[in-house]
């Protein structure tokens, strides 16, 4: 996108055929009346000769012709002026204009992808899965902070990708209030949690941690805000010792 235009920028006067045919034509009668009181005004110079009271008025004449041809050259110059200092006007508002209307667009698209749901296409799911299917067998369990719609959608999306992966989903253990869904694994409610956070326990196996780094990974690269981290166990923590644990809140 281009700059404000630069008011300070040296501009070009140029004239108009009109203007400059106006400017030649004053010339040639200041010029003409010039070589009518000329021989005059040589013998008044040259000689001492008396001034006719015809050389005065033919010289008066003179000078007022070269006034208007001075005055129009600098009317034209003037009017020029201002009609570029007008459209360089117009054309910053129009750039101002477009500027804003361009941020008004971009500010309308992050919106609509900010309350967009989170999907991912079998495009997608295909390629998540064939980053994890090597890690298959990998137990994992979910947290949710609540049962907003968009949640649970993303989690059915999540559970569909890690089954194909071959991997496993364990019912969250531990306190809490847990979310029934009958014939599939529990999932805790309340988790203080905002986008996709997948957790292990600090005295869990180095290994385990890679696995939970590598589907991190796997999501970001399809543009899903996911972290991984190790943390230390607390009371609200799934008991489930040897599992990868899937925190899902509200999307940022």
């Amino acid at each position: 996108m281009k700059g404000p235009i630069n008011k300070e920028s040296k501009v070009t006067l140029w004239l108009g055929w009109p203007e400059i045919i106006s400017i030649v034509f004053g010339f040639i009668v200041f010029i003409g009346l010039a070589m009518e009181s000329g021989p005059e005004i040589v013998a008044l110079i040259m000689h001492g000769t008396k001034l006719p009271r015809s050389l005065l008025g033919e010289g008066l004449v003179t000078v007022g012709v070269f006034g208007e041809v001075a005055m129009g050259i600098f009317i034209a110059r003037s009017a020029k002026r201002q009609e570029i200092e007008s459209a360089m006007h117009i054309a910053e508002l129009n750039l101002l204009a477009e500027q804003a209307r361009q941020k008004a667009e971009e500010a309308t698209l992050e919106l609509a992808r900010f309350k967009a749901p989170r999907v991912l296409t079998q495009e997608q799911r295909g390629r998540i899965v064939e980053k994890l299917k090597h890690l298959s067998n990998t137990e994992y369990d979910i947290a949710i902070s609540d049962a907003d719609p968009e949640i649970l959608n993303f989690v059915f999306i999540l559970e569909l990708v890690l089954s194909t992966a071959g991997w496993t989903e364990l019912n969250w253990l531990g306190s809490g209030e847990a979310l029934i869904r009958p014939g599939q694994p529990l999932i805790r409610l309340g988790a203080s949690v905002a986008n996709v956070e997948i957790g292990v326990h600090v005295n869990q196996p180095p290994k385990l941690f890679e696995r939970a780094l590598t589907l991190s990974n796997a999501l970001i690269s399809e543009d899903v805000n996911a972290t991984a981290g190790r943390h230390i166990p607390h009371e609200m923590s799934s008991t489930n010792a040897n599992a990868i644990h899937l925190l899902i809140g509200r999307k940022t």
